[in-house]
């Protein structure tokens, strides 16, 4: 009996190890993808956004400067970011349609970056 309870204890130690490690696993690979995400998100940023908005703070050109527009507490939240984007403003073009999906997803990770 003492046999079976270590050989038990053992496989779950096994276990719990494994689970730990997948999930750094996926952790850090959520990591690297947002990170190339925001890497791709830059050109994105300079071509579409970077004539009226700045990424320094306090900075305002035509628009505000997006420094930290979506770090925690700022009060933005990314779905607003995101229909900000898409639908525009009165003083701000919509940019539905003039960017893909995948361009959408890569700014807003540039934008968590700022």
């Amino acid at each position: 009996m003492k046999l079976d309870l270590g050989i038990s204890a053992s496989v779950a130690s096994l276990l719990l190890v494994s689970t730990l490690y997948a999930h750094c696993l996926a952790r850090n690979a959520f990591q690297v993808a947002s990170r190339k995400s925001s890497t791709r998100g830059a050109p994105v940023f300079r071509k579409s956004c970077a004539v009226c908005h700045s990424v320094r703070a306090g900075e305002t050109k035509v628009g505000p400067s997006l420094y930290g527009v979506l770090r925690q507490g700022s009060g933005h939240s990314e779905r607003a970011v995101r229909q900000t984007i898409a639908a525009g403003t009165a003083n701000m073009p919509a940019f539905q349609g003039k960017l893909e999906p995948d361009q959408m997803d890569d700014l807003i990770e540039y934008l968590k970056t700022l």
